[in-house]
């Protein structure tokens, strides 16, 4: 009898050598598990759920009308009713897209809805780049068809010649596994036909993803109202915008070396802190506002 896809990608995932405390960090399931343990209270490992071949409707998974998404796609699977789901009030990232698998109407939604986009050809130039927009998802989720049909063979009638490469997608992989708010992610773009290199792919997608959990370091520069100041644990670096009497000023982990953008909220009179990169950092060194700020800016005080 052959194997169920997950039993043969978990098989594939326990052949890798893998840090003795994943086990008490992670726990690996099917969609199905997922949802009947979704009601369970109280501290629960990150979940790395295996969901076969597409995802509808993600807030299928998510009981909440307020929360932070991350999705590692091309954008074909991206659909009007999917997207529609999106509200202001989420904090959404879409990585890896592709403009002639997506839909230019979706992509408009996509920013009136307040998301973030990073396209494969910008995600190829500075991979860190998407590192910011996972670092505060509580839900990832990873479309393995995202992955050139090179690499990942799983249809060649149909499959993405230009996508992600092996080794870049579990780049994102491991960055997933960094952010600080994770509680699970989600993969799909799989199915029980597909070849074993597929299934080893998928497997150390995974391993990446695991690697990233166990090694993370967990901070956020949030204001500590009993102190009314920022964690020692960050440098602040004030930086003044040219032809401008302004200044922006970023926080620097002195343990990570990540980074964070002030983002005033003016009607609320407080400081938000966004995830932002190196290249932003330097691109205000040079006297000019980084698009992450005025992206986070109009979301905060705009949109």
């Amino acid at each position: 009898m052959r194997k169920s896809i997950n039993n043969s990608i978990i098989d594939s995932y326990n052949s890798l050598y893998s840090n003795p405390s994943a086990a008490e960090k992670v726990e690996i399931t099917s969609a199905g598990s997922f949802l009947n343990d979704s009601a369970k209270k109280g501290a629960q490992p990150v979940r790395v759920v295996l969901c076969d071949k597409g995802i509808t409707d993600f807030q299928e998974f998510i009981n909440k009308k307020t929360f932070s998404a991350a999705f590692i796609t091309s954008g074909a699977k991206l659909t009007d009713g999917l997207v529609s789901r999106i509200k202001k009030s989420m904090n959404i990232s879409v990585i890896g897209l592709q403009k002639y698998l997506f839909d230019p109407q979706l992509a408009i939604k996509l920013n009136s809805a307040g998301a973030e986009c990073l396209r494969l050809g910008e995600f190829r130039n500075d991979f860190t780049l998407c590192e910011p927009l996972l670092r505060e998802a509580e839900y990832i989720f990873l479309d393995m068809s995202s992955v050139k049909s090179a690499d990942f063979p799983i249809d060649l009638n149909s499959g993405n010649p230009n996508g992600f490469t092996s080794d870049e997608i579990c780049h994102v992989a491991r960055y997933a596994g960094f952010s600080c708010s994770l509680k699970a992610v989600f993969i799909y773009g799989i199915d029980e036909k597909m070849p074993g290199v597929c299934t080893n792919l998928t497997a150390q997608v995974i391993w990446h993803i695991v690697n990233g959990i166990v090694s993370n370091v967990s901070e956020h520069p949030e204001e500590k109202p009993e102190k009314k100041k920022t964690s020692g644990n960050f440098e602040h670096k004030i930086v003044t915008i040219d032809g401008e009497n302004d200044t922006i000023t970023f926080l620097k982990s002195r343990v990570t070396g990540r980074l964070w953008i002030e983002i005033p909220i003016v009607k609320k009179e407080k400081i938000a802190y966004a995830p932002c990169s190196e290249a932003d950092y330097q691109v205000a060194c040079k006297g000019e506002v980084p698009a992450r700020w005025v992206f986070y800016y109009n979301k905060y005080n705009i949109y």
